[in-house]
């Protein structure tokens, strides 16, 4: 289980938020070309920034933020771009660029969904009660939580990450324990395409239910961010959500 400290950090000092609002959209794009742009650069040109910063995708995909309470800074953000059967695109941004036959056969029942677009900024708060090692560690759970609580409240059929080796040891340290489906592709860098099923995933991280079931219930309240997200998604709509696990007290969506 994670310790009260953790807990605390993570929910007292930061701050979890599924990007609704326009400053939202400008604090995702910001740390995109902070953290990935700067980083892929030391491969190849990126010829469109701005369509690097954001694309066609994100308008299919739970996008989540963190925030520091006490300065309001935004230091990290994750995507969950998703696959049903009214969504336009029909492919997996990780499909373009890697070579994996086996994505075909497991995407085969929708809906689906990609992990992508993790970043973390370099540059974050001074914790003098925390090591940075420690702080890193933490903020990429929170932020993993945002996929959990999405896998939770809707019913994907499978999950499937695109990452470097050292993303899936964290997640491996987080006990969410990716298969790895295909070989490794120069894409600025080395990356691995991986899958998970989504119940293992939640099975397998059943110690941070508390800090899942927190936000949900934040993201939950009425005229909350999750209403925000589905007035502006045309592709989910509320009966196609799962809220009972972690706020039975919620009425009835109208």
């Amino acid at each position: 289980m994670l310790d009260h400290k953790a807990y605390t950090f993570m929910t007292q000092t930061y701050k979890l938020v599924l990007a609704t609002r326009p400053e939202h959209i400008d604090a995702v794009k910001a740390l995109r070309k902070e953290v990935l742009l700067e980083k892929y650069r030391n491969f190849g040109s990126i010829e469109d920034e701005e369509h690097f910063a954001w694309d066609d995708s994100d308008a299919q995909a739970f996008i989540y933020l963190l925030q520091h309470k006490k300065s309001g800074r935004y230091v990290g953000t994750i995507r969950v771009f998703f696959i049903n059967d009214a969504t336009p695109l029909k492919e997996m941004p990780m499909e373009h660029y890697s070579h994996a036959p086996r994505i075909a056969k497991l995407k085969t029942v929708l809906p689906v969904c990609e992990i992508s677009r993790f970043a973390l900024s370099a540059d974050l708060p001074k914790e003098p009660e925390h090591s940075a090692q420690w702080v890193r560690i933490h903020l990429s759970l929170l932020l993993m939580i945002g996929t959990r609580i999405t896998v939770q409240i809707y019913p994907f059929k499978m999950i499937f990450a695109i990452m470097e080796y050292s993303l899936a040891r964290l997640l491996r340290w987080q006990h969410a324990n990716f298969e790895q489906i295909g070989k490794s592709v120069d894409y600025y860098g080395m990356r691995t395409p991986f899958a998970i099923e989504p119940h293992k995933l939640i099975e397998e991280t059943k110690e941070t239910e508390a800090l899942s079931c927190y936000y949900l219930k934040q993201f939950s309240q009425p005229g909350g961010s999750l209403d925000q997200f589905l007035a502006q998604c045309p592709y989910i709509d509320a009966e196609m959500l799962n809220l009972d696990a972690c706020v039975p007290d919620r009425s009835p969506r109208t």
